[in-house]
């Protein structure tokens, strides 16, 4: 497998870089299922779940995408309610 090669999203390091998926269960316009985030890491760096996730959802009563911005443990919290 070809690691790409790029900067770190932990520790900002130029390196080769793997990827980490964070899934959220929730349906989305900015991808086909579930909300996915991907964090790129080197081999030094534990990936983590980013703090924000920006999600697209559509809006029934105008028609439009409407895009938000929230903070990844109130989606956990709020998706782990359901």
């Amino acid at each position: 497998m070809d690691l790409e090669y790029g900067t770190c999203e932990i520790c900002g390091r130029e390196a080769k870089l793997q990827q980490k998926y964070y899934v959220f269960d929730i349906k989305c316009k900015c991808h086909s299922w579930d909300h996915v985030e991907i964090i790129k890491y080197c081999s030094d760096c534990i990936p983590i779940p980013p703090p924000y996730t920006k999600i697209v959802l559509f809006d029934k009563k105008d028609e439009h995408n409407k895009e938000i911005v929230i903070d990844t443990e109130i989606l956990e919290l709020i998706l782990d309610a359901r």
